[in-house]
C-alpha cells in the first residue's frame, strides 16, 4: 500500500490551475474566481 506525503486531512487540495479558488457552495474549484457551475451569472 502506498501513502502520499501530503496530509490526508487538508482544507482543500491544490488548485488544478493557478488562480482557481475553492467554492464551498459548489464544493468545487472555480475559475475565474466567483464563476462556478453552481454560481454562474
Amino acid at each position: 500500500m502506498t501513502q502520499d506525503s501530503a496530509p490526508l486531512q487538508t482544507e482543500h487540495r491544490e488548485p488544478p490551475v493557478p488562480g482557481a479558488e475553492w467554492c464551498n457552495a459548489c464544493d468545487a474549484w472555480c475559475l475565474p474566481p466567483g464563476i462556478c457551475r453552481c454560481n454562474n451569472r
